[in-house]
């Protein structure tokens, strides 16, 4: 029994090998690694005996899937691919999720709204896969149009107005944007706070609400000041329109302050005077301002009184209970016997000669107009061409008795247009006050005109001198010739504040030498005259009529000289083709001397007639005594007798009748020579032609008189 196994003569399958195979592996002798295990570590596992899970899998399922023999299809993943994507190990970025973040967005498992849009609907539109047209864009509005193609993305009603505001109506950035405008900046409805224009709001839009001031009621922001509060404001008993009517403060002509009405408690400011140039004429302490009205519809502007006067004082608060303003103005034009020339600064709506004229009925014998004219008649009332007033035109008004002419109306148009035509324009000045000729006349149409004529008073341009003559302004109520070398139309300049501010000529009167004013006049501009003084008299006489008189004021001093209008105030006067004569009066010592000239053009209605050079002429008196003038003629009650005596001689001065009868004797003595001025009243002695008979034992003058009552 060689190997010992109880087996005597070896007889097992391994006679050798005491065990006999003992795991009947095939291989006596237990060589084998597995002596013990018949399978040898079957699996190739080191595991001898078959003891580990998996005899025979030599990797003892590897990855621990409880599938053997690693027959799965991931025998190294355990969890054998899980998410089934096909790649085992769970080696992708998704191991549960079978598509591995098939938007590659981060979010496995597709969990996200858009699991196969990477951007997860990155516009969040509800769409996924950007397939909408703006892909990256969101409806801001959410009116269904992404921001991309909507119009207006932030508004969805798409009608965003100019302020900016959805569904707006542009209220909130609409007012004034002209910035000459007294709101400039202001949103509609609003005014400024202060003397200051504007508001300084963000105003883009114009809603046609500027408000201007108007012309005539600017003034300068002063450092001192006032305020007026007016209650109630009304223009002919019409209340103010908000916003359109304006109320101005004035010092006399300068405006310091204005405001258009708003209501109740309008606030007026009232600038002071505080030494600067820009507040010159404002208001000192003590001063009592006035109002003017400015009509928004009309453009008028009109005097307005108070509830009461409060002097202005620097920081001072006034309440007014009222301003009252009137459209209507009054006039009241002061008549002379004879001739007057007229205009009107105002007219009413009835502007027939009938009611024109009643508050002079009785006294006015007729009224002409250029080409046209008019007398009352008991009868028939006012006959003739002329048949109603216009605010275009002057008038010669012929007066019996001094009166007053007088009414109310509406103001003329400030900006009425003048046409004339070539020669002669009896025309109106169309404002309530005054104004010197280069100030209202407009220089473009000096050289156009040849003169102006007024009532005893005329004025021609010069190149050199400007306008000179008698006539240096324009007034209200007074009516003027125009004449003028071509067709031409015109609008006056207004006076700065259409109140009066000069008298309307520079003529005075010697009460010795008056004359009647006639409808028919022509005047003499003299350049210079040989030997004149100042205080002398040149005198007009055609024959020896006195028919004008003028102060010498001058290089030329026009001397007036009347015509005769078939009235008996104009008896002898010129008529067309007369020659004047001319004379001058030294009232220093009463002399009067004869003025001679080679160029004293014949008379003629409205001749402007330019005389170079007189001389004085001291003639021999003929009979040594001389008649030369009487003044007026014709008068009433009085006039003087004036004449001139050579030498020593006894002198009778006699007035007669008409048939020739001694009257009154007013001189009978000697007179030494010299002039002489002796008044005769006619006062108890009736309407008539008288004569005075001045005469010596060797000569004698005769003067017709006539006394007019």
């Amino acid at each position: 029994d060689a190997d010992s196994d109880g087996l005597c003569g070896d007889v097992d399958e391994c006679p050798y090998d005491a065990e006999n195979d003992a795991d009947s592996d095939g291989l006596c002798g237990d060589v084998d690694e597995c002596p013990y295990d018949a399978e040898n570590d079957a699996d190739s596992d080191g595991l001898c005996g078959d003891v580990d899970g998996c005899p025979y899998d030599a990797e003892d399922d590897a990855d621990l899937d409880g599938l053997c023999g690693d027959v799965d299809e991931c025998p190294y993943d355990a969890e054998n691919d899980a998410d089934s994507d096909g790649l085992c190990g769970d080696v992708d970025e998704c191991p549960y999720d079978a598509e591995n973040d098939a938007d590659s967005d981060g979010l496995c498992g597709d969990v996200d709204g858009c699991p196969y849009d990477a951007e997860n609907d990155a516009d969040s539109d509800g769409l996924c896969g950007d397939v909408d047209e703006c892909p990256y864009d969101i409806d801001s509005d959410g009116d269904g149009a992404d921001d991309c193609v909507d119009p207006e993305p932030d508004c969805a009603t798409n009608d965003t107005d100019e302020c900016g505001l959805c569904a707006g109506d542009n209220s909130t950035c609409s007012g004034c944007t002209d910035m000459e405008a007294f709101n400039y900046d202001c949103l509609s409805g609003n005014l400024p706070q202060d003397m200051v224009n504007g508001c300084g709001e963000d105003v883009i839009v114009d809603d046609g609400s500027c408000i201007y001031t108007p012309e005539g009621f600017e003034f300068n922001q002063s450092s001192l000041q006032a305020f007026y509060f007016v209650i109630s404001s009304d223009l002919d008993e019409e209340p103010l329109e908000e916003l359109s009517d304006w109320i101005g403060v004035f010092n006399g002509d300068v405006c310091v302050g204005s405001w258009p009405w708003v209501g109740p408690y309008t606030t007026l400011p009232a600038m002071g005077n505080d030494g600067d140039s820009y507040s010159n004429g404002y208001l000192n302490p003590g001063d009592t301002p006035t109002f003017k009205i400015f009509d928004g519809s009309t453009g008028g502007i009109y005097d307005a009184q108070p509830s009461e006067d409060i002097p202005w004082s620097n920081n001072g608060l006034y309440t007014l209970d009222y301003i009252s303003g009137f459209s209507e103005i009054s006039y009241a034009i002061d008549l002379h016997y004879g001739a007057n020339l007229i205009s009107f600064y105002a007219l009413p709506d009835d502007v027939s000669l009938g009611n024109m004229f009643s508050s002079v009925e009785g006294s006015v014998t007729g009224v002409i107009g250029e080409g046209v004219a008019a007398s009352p008649n008991p009868s028939l009332g006012w006959v003739g061409s002329l048949s109603e007033i216009e605010a275009r035109n002057g008038y010669w008004v012929k007066m019996e008795d001094a009166g007053i002419l007088s009414g109310a109306g509406q103001p003329t148009d400030p900006e009425l247009l003048y046409d004339l035509h070539y020669g002669a324009n009896l025309i109106s000045y169309p404002f309530s006050g005054s104004a010197n000729l280069e100030n209202t006349i407009p220089s473009e149409i000096w050289d156009s005109i040849d003169g102006v004529i007024g009532e005893g008073v005329a004025a021609t341009y010069n190149e050199a001198l400007g306008w000179v003559g008698s006539l240096s302004s324009l007034e209200g109520s007074k009516g003027y010739w125009f004449k003028v070398n071509e067709a031409i139309d015109f609008n006056y300049i207004p006076p700065a504040d259409l109140a009066r501010v000069s008298s309307n000529d520079n003529s005075e009167y010697l009460e010795e030498y008056e004359y009647n004013q006639s409808t028919r006049q022509a005047f003499y501009f003299v350049e210079s005259i040989e030997g004149v003084e100042d205080g002398d008299w040149i005198l007009s006489y055609n024959d020896r009529v006195l028919v004008g008189a003028r102060q010498w004021n001058g290089s030329y001093t026009d001397i007036p000289a009347m015509g005769y209008d078939d009235e008996l105030y104009s008896a002898g006067y010129c008529q067309d083709g007369d020659i004047v004569s001319l004379k001058l009066f030294r009232p220093s010592t009463g002399d009067i001397f004869d003025l001679n000239g080679n160029d004293i053009p014949v008379w003629e209605d409205n001749a402007i007639n330019i005389i170079n050079y007189l001389t004085l002429s001291y003639p021999d008196i003929p009979g040594g005594f001389e008649l030369s003038g009487i003044y007026p003629n014709p008068f009433n009650p009085s006039t003087t007798i004036n004449f001139s005596v050579s030498e020593s001689m006894d002198l009778k001065l006699v007035i007669y009748d008409m048939q020739g009868r001694a009257v009154q004797t007013l001189l009978d003595k000697d007179c030494s020579p010299g002039s002489y001025n002796i008044n005769w009243n006619a006062n108890g002695f009736a309407s008539g032609v008288y004569f005075a008979k001045l005469s010596s034992v060797k000569h004698e003058q005769v003067y017709k008189l006539m006394l007019i009552k």
